[in-house]
């Protein structure tokens, strides 16, 4: 559950910004930006799975590089359900999966690094 509510707060704040300091798209109002976040982050932990698994193959051969491109197809999906918000083109879609791939990667890899201190403390 923690891990839910950090990914979405996580996912807010990058969309907050990409939306309004580097005009990525345009949204009505931030509530638009947090109901796109909730439903990118849903749909992160139920349809991202199902789509590594069925795009495994072409993963393997692009060496990964596919996967923002699965990336960027939930932001979209996430685009079209949220109304009042829009990401316009698929560049901007692109760019803003690997921004948020990114920015989870950077605090995914701390919060193993806090659970490893942890760890070594009780030990």
């Amino acid at each position: 559950m923690k891990r839910i509510i950090s990914n979405f707060f996580i996912n807010l704040v990058v969309v907050l910004i990409l939306i309004y300091l580097f005009n990525l798209g345009e949204a009505k109002s931030v509530l638009n930006i947090v109901l796109f976040s909730v439903i990118f982050t849903i749909l992160g932990f139920t349809l991202r799975p199902i789509l590594q698994i069925i795009s495994l193959p072409i993963t393997v051969h692009t060496f990964g590089i596919f996967l923002f491109l699965v990336n960027a197809f939930i932001v979209y999906i996430a685009d079209i359900f949220t109304i009042g918000f829009n990401i316009s083109g698929f560049l901007n879609n692109l760019i803003v999966s690997i921004v948020l791939f990114i920015v989870s990667f950077i605090v995914n890899k701390y919060r193993l690094k806090i659970k490893i201190e942890k760890i070594n403390k009780i030990v």
